[in-house]
């Protein structure tokens, strides 16, 4: 328990060098944070927790708003098995109303957990012990959390634009209290008639009867409290609204009568008054002002009830009456009060509204400087839940004047708003200040044009803090559009991408059941953030955010395969960008990717590859005022580029690959290792453009001093000459074929240094050589040892077949047929597992090379059946150009 001991101690002297004025603690009781107070202090003087250090300091802990300490260190005790059940049922009590008061002191966004967690603690502890003695005092502090909660959402609703779905918890609150209360009272009653005179001898044997007797006092002014807020809730002069204050009333009647020092007594005197008022019995709750005033009420109570006086006077719309109360001061003896703070702010205000609906222009600024003097003061002494209070009540006045509103006065609305938690209202009020300030500027880039951005800005600011990613966007938008040429409008376009961004993420896209709507919605997402970033750059193309957004604009195209529009965006970055070495590599990244595209699907490819490659070679000297060495990585990387398309794509390129690359590797010095991969790199294209020219004999000088290298980079060079290869025209391919043996010769002797997985890779390239190699039984064999040891190997399988499908005889093509019929049941298992579009196009061209070899092994009849049943299963046949394929099967399945 040595991290509980520490944590109490710390919470302790927190708790005793915290300076709080004296005043602020004798006022607190008013405040609403402190209704929630644990009934067990309220009731009895004699329970063990009032009698404990442990009430007192957690009480101050609350009171200064350290409720997250203050609940941690409850926590912390609650954590140890020795508590008595009497103690633990003490420290439940209060975590729970530590939880709730937290949860009044919280901005609106933040309190749901906190109620929920307050109510679940006292639930819980009911549950796991239902022969608690001292149960019924958990039962109290829950109704306490709900009637707070009610009252909360009550008081809110007079001063937020969700007037609809703040009453309707309100309403819901109340009423759980006052089932809660009803049930709790019919309870205590039935104890005390049961009780005997002497009491329980032991705190565990439950409570004694002046403890029940100070707990039905208790639950008597809770419900009468309940039922005063539930008639606040109804309209004013309303039935619903006099019934609850009258049964409020004959509730309290009997705790006005108690003695002064009982700490019911002043609380349900004050409370019968409200009530008077809120039944609109404005006389009798006057006169019981005089009478409770005559009576010479300790400090706080006498302001409390100066603060009555003041309310009274506002909803009778006596103005004048309430504004000489405030002659009267707004403190006793150094006491002050929230309650009555909250009554002078709500005359200032009023008094404001009045003078500026008579065009005392004058007064209207004094009255408006006194009530925001007042919420900065209650901001200050009162805490937050009575500064938000304050904050609302301002912002609402500000927010609901009509006229000519100065602009200040709608920005401290909406700041007023923003501060209480209440967003909408923030909204409402920026909005309606950006178009003042607007209306107000007389030229773009003005202050107040200026002023108009920042504060469209800040609304937009909002809804991307509260996470409305698609409302902030628009506003963002909006904004950048509407002033194109303030400072800041790049900067606020590239927040309308950012917040678009989010919502691709996550798109809302409704129930998980309907995946197709789901994808339609997060692809108009996509469309929409793409839009964005093409709109960006051309809107500010030399702005610093607009390398930024092109370079944003080419990733999404490249992860999209958008290759065009990929390499269009990649393009547009400036030679200056600091992307833009990134940007050569990623646009000859999807070129190659592009370019292999058309080359299956069968288009020419050579004017976009030469363009291409124009480009590329446009960039490998630097340009002017760019150091060479500063531009090295660039122009090399632009040089690889333009020699790979060169030699992949263009029939007649290899000549000027390899004048491209000789240039680049006379530019790399060869002792320079910075960069071993683009030397080896542009080496083996080298050795390419070399062969692709018939000049053997050169290619293999090159290779053969690439293969000085070390173990890893010969098998680097080895992987990239195979690649070539495979992409490389027959011409070529045989060329090379016999440099990726060469190159495998030179690995042999360092086999031992390669791990199985690489030794198989080798062994894999070398089979593919020998086949190109006219080696074609060493490459039969080979794979057939390959597959020996690893059967499963698809990719292996698929090279075999091939292989034994270039050879006439029948034995050959049937070997070949058994292997796709292998290949095919392999990807029918991958697919069933988990299907994947590579997976699912692999599958239709295995079933089109089982029908190809049908067809020549004369089983017409078979190959036309399949692709009939196939194509009933599966009509697309695997995509437009697969399904040509099939029907030129098919007609030659028929042809005879």
């Amino acid at each position: 328990m040595i991290h509980d001991n520490v944590g109490c101690v710390l919470a302790r002297t927190v708790f005793h060098n915290t300076n709080k004025p004296a005043r602020y603690r004798e006022v607190s009781a008013w405040c609403v944070q402190a209704r929630t107070l644990l009934v067990l202090l309220i009731v009895c003087e004699a329970t063990a927790l009032a009698q404990s250090a442990d009430g007192p300091f957690l009480a101050g802990l609350r009171e200064r708003g350290l409720h997250r300490l203050a609940s941690e260190y409850c926590r912390g005790r609650l954590a140890e098995d020795s508590l008595p059940d009497a103690r633990r049922t003490e420290l439940v009590i209060e975590l729970a109303r530590s939880l709730a008061e937290w949860a009044v002191a919280s901005p609106p966004s933040e309190r749901g957990p906190r109620w929920g967690e307050s109510l679940d603690i006292l639930r819980e502890d009911l549950k796991i012990r239902p022969e608690n003695r001292r149960a019924m005092l958990l039962k109290l502090q829950e109704a306490m959390v709900h009637l707070s909660r009610g009252e909360l959402a009550r008081e809110e609703t007079r001063l937020s634009v969700e007037q609809k779905l703040l009453l309707e918890e309100a309403r819901t609150e109340l009423r759980a209290a006052v089932r809660l209360l009803s049930s709790l009272n019919e309870e205590v009653a039935e104890k005390i008639r049961s009780a005997g005179t002497d009491g329980p001898k032991h705190e565990d044997e439950g409570l004694s009867p002046d403890e029940l007797a100070s707990i039905e006092k208790t639950v008597r002014y809770e419900t009468a409290r309940a039922l005063r807020n539930q008639g606040e809730c109804f309209a004013a002069e309303s039935a619903d609204r006099a019934n609850s204050a009258t049964r409020a009333i004959e509730l309290l009647d009997p705790l006005t009568r108690l003695d002064p020092r009982d700490p019911l007594c002043w609380k349900s005197r004050i409370d019968r008054v409200a009530c008077l008022i809120l039944a609109g019995n404005y006389t009798d709750a006057v006169a019981g002002l005089d009478a409770l005033d005559s009576q010479k009420p300790p400090a706080d109570v006498a302001l409390r009830l100066r603060a009555l006086r003041m309310e009274a006077a506002l909803v009778q719309g006596q103005l004048s009456r309430a504004v000489g109360i405030l002659s009267l001061g707004r403190q006793i003896e150094a006491v002050v009060s929230p309650r009555l703070d909250y009554a002078w702010l709500w005359t200032c205000l009023e008094a404001w509204r009045a003078a500026g609906q008579a065009g005392e222009q004058k007064a209207a600024n004094e009255w408006q400087t006194k009530a925001n003097k007042m919420v900065r003061l209650m901001e200050k002494l009162h805490g937050p839940y009575w500064a938000r209070r304050a904050q609302m009540l301002a912002g609402k006045f500000y927010g609901a004047a009509g006229g000519n509103q100065a602009l200040q006065t709608l920005i401290y609305a909406a700041e007023s708003a923003y501060r209480s938690g209440q967003l909408d209202d923030a909204l409402t009020a920026y909005d309606r200040a950006v178009t003042t300030a607007r209306a107000a500027s007389k030229a773009p880039g003005d202050d107040d044009s200026r002023r108009a951005f920042d504060l469209a800005f800040t609304a937009a600011m909002i809804e991307q803090k509260r996470g409305r990613h698609d409302q902030a966007s628009t506003r963002f938008r909006q904004l950048a559009l509407d002033m194109p040429d303030n400072a800041k409008a790049p900067d606020a376009h590239m927040q309308a991408i950012w917040n678009a961004g989010q919502s691709v993420k996550d798109p809302h896209t409704g129930p998980a059941a309907d995946p197709q709507a789901a994808g339609e919605n997060k692809k108009r997402h996509l469309q929409h953030y793409a839009m964005l970033l093409d709109e960006h750059s051309r809107t500010w193309p030399n702005s610093p955010t607009a390398g930024n957004t092109r370079w944003m604009l080419g990733r999404l195209a490249q992860h999209q395969a958008d290759w065009e529009t990929a390499v269009a965006a990649y393009r547009s970055i400036v030679p200056s960008d600091e992307r833009f070495g990134q940007a050569v590599r990623a646009a000859g990244q999807c070129y190659a990717a592009w370019l292999n595209e058309l080359q299956v699907k069968g288009d020419p490819t050579a004017a976009i590859a030469g363009e291409a490659a124009n480009w590329f070679e446009s960039h490998i000297v630097p340009p002017q005022g760019t150091a060479n060495d500063q531009w090295k990585p660039t122009g090399e990387e632009a040089a690889i580029a333009a020699a790979r398309l060169r030699l992949n794509f263009m029939p007649d390129g290899f000549a000027l690959a390899q004048r491209i690359l000789e240039n680049a590797l006379t530019a790399m010095p060869a002792a320079d290792t910075s960069k071993p991969n683009r030397r080896s790199e542009a080496e083996t294209l080298l050795v390419l453009s070399l062969a692709g020219q018939g000049r053997r004999r050169e290619a293999s000088e090159v290779l053969r001093r690439i293969s000085g290298g070390g173990t890893q980079e010969l098998l680097d060079t080895l992987s990239r000459l195979d690649e070539l290869a495979v992409r490389a025209g027959s011409n070529a391919r045989r060329e090379l074929a016999g440099l990726v043996l060469q190159m495998v010769d030179a690995l042999r002797p360092r086999l031992e240094k390669l791990t199985p997985a690489q030794q198989r890779q080798v062994d894999i390239v070398a089979a593919r050589a020998m086949a190109e190699s006219a080696r074609v039984d060493e490459a039969l064999s080979l794979y057939r040892r390959l597959l020996a040891a690893k059967p499963e190997d698809i990719e292996v399988h698929e090279a075999l077949a091939r292989l034994l499908a270039r050879r006439q005889d029948r034995g050959s093509l049937e070997a070949a047929l058994r292997e796709w019929r292998l290949i095919e049941k392999g990807l029918k298992k991958r697919l069933a597992k988990n299907e994947s579009k590579p997976d699912r196009a692999a599958w239709f061209a295995t079933k089109l090379e089982i029908a190809r070899l049908h067809v020549r092994l004369d089983n017409r009849k078979q190959a036309d059946k399949m692709i009939e049943v196939l194509s009933i299963l599966h009509p697309d046949l695997g995509g437009p150009a697969m399904k040509r394929q099939f029907e030129k099967v098919r007609a030659e399945c028929r042809a005879k």
